[in-house]
């Protein structure tokens, strides 16, 4: 039979459907059941590929096997589309492409700081903690000896913000931006996403700051 001839298997839409269709896979039968014991637990499928092997395997009728699956398929899938991006990321469709890739799994709020070097090409990402986060920042970039930077912000969900605290913000880009420069590191930019989608504001308001 020639390649052109087989046809794929029907995925079915929505998270839990596909999470019935994967252990159906899996175990050889249904588990409509454990589809949604994983559901109640972990919220939604990214939440379940998200999990790690220890709550995967709290789950009733989730073996090793099963759970090293589902830790697998996703930095698979990231390290694939990593790999797929050209070397230097200065550029907003590279930068997107990147993030995309990095928060694709993530079902809540971080901040990673991408360290580049001289021809922009990524060094390491490092998740930036709450708190001290300039500091952190400044660090790794020391650290990693990197030469530009990038601030890639992930929320799940879009929500209203305070003039003050879009003022901080504003406050913390421009010293951050300062800091960087006086160390000779380029501060590329603050990329802002909601549920993996980029805010884009031509006002220059701080959730998007890409200077690119």
């Amino acid at each position: 039979m020639s390649r052109k001839n087989i046809k794929p298997p029907d995925v079915p839409c929505g998270d839990f459907n596909t999470l019935k269709f994967m252990l159906k896979a899996l175990y050889g039968r249904e588990r409509d059941e454990l589809a949604e014991r994983l559901i109640e637990r972990f919220g939604d499928a990214r939440g379940v590929f998200s999990a790690t092997h220890e709550e995967l395997t709290s789950v009733h009728g989730i073996t090793d096997r099963v759970a090293t699956f589902f830790n697998v398929v996703y930095p698979l899938k990231r390290r694939t589309a990593l790999n797929a991006l050209p070397r230097d990321l200065t550029e907003l469709p590279a930068l997107d492409g990147f993030a995309a890739a990095m928060i694709a799994s993530e079902p809540y709020a971080i901040d990673v700081a991408l360290y580049l070097d001289r021809d922009g090409a990524p060094i390491c990402a490092e998740r930036l903690p709450e708190s001290e986060l300039i500091r952190a920042a400044v660090a790794g970039a020391c650290r990693h000896d990197a030469q530009k930077f990038v601030w890639i912000a992930h929320a799940p969900k879009c929500a209203e913000r305070s003039a003050a605290h879009n003022a901080e913000l504003a406050q913390t880009v421009a010293r951050l931006k300062d800091v960087l420069g006086i160390l000779g590191v380029e501060f590329i930019g603050r990329m802002q996403f909601y549920d993996g989608k980029r805010v884009e504001n031509a006002t220059g308001d701080p959730q998007r700051t890409v200077e690119v």
